[in-house]
């Protein structure tokens, strides 16, 4: 080795240069003292938030806001409806005031107590409503009364031309000395043939009455016939005791027919049930022929 140069190793000359060296001891650790309200920690600059809070957070806000609009609504809805309640009576308030007129002109008018009279202000013009003048009336003019209208009274059944022109029919010419009567006109005998059944409508009606059923049933398809109900003088002469009729349907059936309450039968009396109720509505007579019967035409 040469001469004049130290021989030592490169770790030790290292160890020298720091001083402490490298490797050899280890650093002595340093202890700070820890203060009231600090943890051993070391503090950070970043907070951190649970993720629930966050929705959390969010879902107030969101409530809060909705709940603001939906105030704010009802305190604008209602402003608005005060606001046009107020129009409406202002626009009520602005119109006209309506002039009582006294009811008789003749009258003084009554003004409350402690009302101010209504004279000329400042030699103008009266500012109330003129009292109108009383009107004279002369002697010999007399009002006017008020005419009175009268309702038309529902037509009455009765015989002969008014009947005829209320129910709309036509009544044949009628002969009072034959006893019998048809659609066509009165007949000196029954032209019903005998042995059948017929079916009678009603009975004890007057001659007239009983000419205006007639026509009326012939009038709505169902033929009858008006038979006396009591004598009459078979000479022909007219006599002072006018009789009762009976009115007859002129369809007869017979006995067979009657007891199996053939079709012929059964038609017959719904034609005469629904005639029944349209010649109660139409005449208003007293007369029906709800309680129909039959009876058997004998010979002579």
């Amino acid at each position: 080795m040469a001469s004049g140069r130290s021989n030592k190793p490169l770790f030790e000359l290292l160890r020298e240069d720091t001083g402490a060296g490298m490797f050899g001891r280890r650093a002595s650790a340093t202890f700070s003292e820890l203060k009231p309200g600090e943890t051993g920690r070391a503090r950070s600059a970043y907070v951190t938030v649970p993720r629930t809070w966050v929705y959390f957070g969010v879902a107030i806000v969101l409530a809060l806001i909705a709940g603001a609009w939906v105030i704010a609504y009802r305190s604008g809805h209602a402003s608005a409806e005060k606001e046009l309640a107020g129009s409406l009576v202002g626009g009520a308030r602005t119109d006209q005031p309506k002039v009582n007129e006294p009811e008789n002109p003749g009258k003084p008018v009554e003004r409350p107590i402690g009302a101010a009279p209504t004279g000329p202000r400042d030699g103008g013009k009266p500012t109330g409503a003129e009292v109108p003048k009383p009107e004279t009336k002369n002697e010999n003019q007399t009002e006017p009364k008020p005419e009175t209208k009268t309702r038309p009274e529902a037509p009455k059944p009765e015989g002969g031309k008014r009947a005829e022109e209320a129910l709309l029919i036509t009544l044949p010419v009628d002969d009072p000395a034959k006893p019998v009567l048809t659609s066509k006109g009165a007949v000196d005998a029954d032209p019903r043939p005998t042995g059948m059944n017929y079916m009678v409508l009603v009975g004890g009606l007057p001659r007239d009455e009983a000419r205006t059923m007639i026509a009326y049933l012939s009038a709505n398809g169902l033929e009858a016939v008006g038979v006396p109900m009591n004598v009459v003088d078979r000479a022909g002469r007219v006599v002072n005791n006018q009789p009762l009729f009976k009115v007859v349907c002129v369809g007869g059936i017979s006995r067979q027919q009657f007891r199996d309450k053939d079709s012929a039968r059964t038609n017959l009396e719904q034609a005469a049930a629904g005639l029944n109720e349209r010649w109660l509505r139409d005449t208003k007579s007293r007369w029906s022929f709800a309680k129909t019967y039959w009876e058997l035409l004998q010979g002579n």
